[in-house]
């Protein structure tokens, strides 16, 4: 297993017209304008508020098309980093790129199952909680159980620059 902040997505516009990917670069219909966010984690929440009451969300990478000129308000968050805000001012025929880098709460290792909801053992020892899980920087061995399976493996985070690698 290996954890690593940068996280590559493809950026290659798509029309406004059909049914483009979630997550995919939008080219808005005439006279209308869009928003396309990247994070550096995947699954935030982006919320959009602004012009006309405008209310929308989606999970990152993701992107908000065929929106009116005028003010909006971008919100992303994910548990167990900083949230981010930005305002916004969108043109007709504008897609604004918005590369955010949220940056985490707690350092430590981040372990994040799927499903979640996986207990994790270091030595021996329960953890309180369950996945998604910060626990501090260290080199240990973890145990991770779900769904009646158990998993072994050594952690080993790297404080300088983020990573975190379990054989």
């Amino acid at each position: 297993m290996q954890v690593v902040d940068d996280i590559q997505y493809d950026d290659t516009p798509v029309s406004g017209s059909g049914a483009p990917e979630p997550g995919s670069h939008p080219v808005p219909p005439p006279g209308r304008g869009a928003i396309h966010v990247l994070t550096n984690v995947v699954g935030a929440t982006a919320v959009v508020t602004g012009a006309y009451n405008y209310n929308s969300r989606c999970e990152t990478p993701c992107s908000f098309s065929n929106l009116d000129p005028g003010g909006y308000n971008l919100e992303v968050k994910k548990t167990g980093f900083q949230p981010t805000q930005t305002a916004l001012q969108i043109r007709a025929g504008q897609t604004l790129d918005q590369k955010i880098n949220l940056e985490q709460t707690a350092l430590g290792l981040y372990i994040v199952t799927h499903p979640a909801g996986a207990d994790v053992f270091i030595n021996g020892d329960k953890q309180s909680g369950q996945t998604p899980l910060t626990i501090p920087w260290l080199r240990i061995p973890i145990t991770l159980c779900c769904e009646g399976k158990l998993r072994t493996a050594l952690a080993e985070c790297d404080r300088q620059r983020k990573r975190a690698s379990a054989a």
